[in-house]
């Protein structure tokens, strides 16, 4: 700049529009402000860094109106370690002094919804929003090199997952090796299932019982019977992600078949493979008929009711007896085909049978009825027993 040019008059003025610059950038960044004289004559200047991590498309300018263009190279700084420097502008209208503040970041992965991945943790946190779109994207070569720029340490470990053949197993076990997410925890709503089953059942009987998750991940276990009972069976052997889809819970279908129940109570327990969960599954075979009395004891001349509760639902023949002569029912022989019934029945005992109970010291009798019920072709026995008079 020789004498003339200094001594030039209005003189040129510098304004600059940024007093400072922020930077979030990875690797490279690119960027401009603006220079301007407001004052006269003809600006000129030099455009200086302190620091080379910054570096100008040009550093001379000349005029009065000018974009100077930077670029920051972060390759040479020292991990993510936050770099602060300056940019000088030298001019013949001044200095001007921009503060600039470089942040390093990882690199990011842009996916669904702009959703910006730049962590294991936050490739977790996509996952679990969308899980369709993290298996796509773990077995894309953008994620490889993704894991190559953000210096992932382990990418033989990585490679050994997304060989398997399942991507939601693979991805699931790759945040698992990398210590990410609890993984799922399956556990029975209720842990007891009780059926009461009416006796001679034929009909396959369909139930369920539910299974909830708590956590979030790859879900395929296999479900099995502790028992391998044949009166039970599971309508699938295994519970996997695709059940619980858009839910927290899933549930086990399983068939009871009354066919192959020969006793009065059964039981078995289905288990979670590699979950410490089981769940009892115990049905109980109704007697095909239940009887009381109307009374629980009688007088020596009294009436009552043999009340008979069926199981059936279908018609049976009874065939009732008492133990004593002096008990009468209208008859010997019933059909019915309702499920409560109540029969009637007359005790009068004789003048010896009351001399008898005078003389006692505990003036009772005790009685029975044998209830004999017949349907399709079989025959089942029953004794009901009473007393008469009281006890003291």
């Amino acid at each position: 700049m020789d004498v003339y040019e200094e001594l030039e008059y209005p003189s040129p003025i510098l304004k600059v529009d940024k007093e400072s610059i922020e930077i979030e950038a990875y690797k490279h960044y690119e960027s401009s402000f603006n220079i301007q004289n407001i004052g006269g004559s003809v600006l000129k200047g030099k455009l200086i860094s302190d620091n080379p991590a910054i570096r100008f498309e040009n550093d001379y300018f000349e005029g009065n109106k000018h974009e100077a263009r930077f670029y920051v190279d972060l390759k040479n700084l020292n991990g993510l370690e936050e770099l602060n420097c300056k940019i000088i502008i030298s001019s013949n209208g001044g200095e001007f002094i921009i503060n600039v503040a470089v942040k390093p970041i990882l690199p990011f992965l842009t996916t669904k919804a702009d959703f910006k991945i730049s962590n294991l943790n936050e490739l977790y946190e996509f996952y679990k929003k969308y899980p369709v779109e993290a298996r796509f994207l773990f077995s894309s070569r953008d994620f490889m090199y993704w894991l190559n720029e953000i210096n992932y340490s382990d990418m033989a470990l990585y490679e050994h997952f997304i060989k398997d053949p399942s991507k939601e197993r693979g991805l699931d076990n790759f945040f698992r090796a990398n210590n990410i997410g609890n993984g799922v925890f399956l556990y029975f709503e209720n842990d007891k299932f009780v059926l009461k089953i009416n006796p001679y059942s034929k009909e396959l009987m369909p139930h369920s019982i539910r299974v909830n998750k708590k956590g979030f991940g790859y879900i395929k276990t296999n479900i099995k019977l502790a028992d391998n009972s044949n009166w039970l069976s599971l309508e699938t052997k295994d519970i996997s992600s695709s059940d619980f889809e858009s839910k927290d819970f899933a549930d086990i279908n399983f068939y009871i078949n009354p066919k192959y129940i020969k006793s009065d109570f059964v039981k078995d327990v289905i288990l979670l493979e590699g979950y410490d969960k089981a769940a009892k599954i115990e049905v109980y075979k109704k007697p095909l008929i239940n009887l009381y009395l109307s009374k629980t004891s009688f007088e020596a001349e009294d009436s009552g009711f043999l009340i008979v509760e069926s199981n059936y639902f279908k018609d049976i023949t009874l065939e009732i007896a008492a133990s004593s002569n002096f008990i009468k029912f209208e008859g010997k022989r019933y059909l019915i085909g309702a499920v409560h019934t109540e029969l009637k029945f007359d005790i009068k005992t004789s003048a010896l049978v009351n001399a008898q109970m005078s003389f006692r010291r505990q003036p009772v009798l005790h009685s029975s009825f044998i209830v004999k019920a017949y349907f399709e072709d079989s025959v089942i026995t029953r004794e009901l027993k009473f007393n008469i008079g009281n006890i003291v």
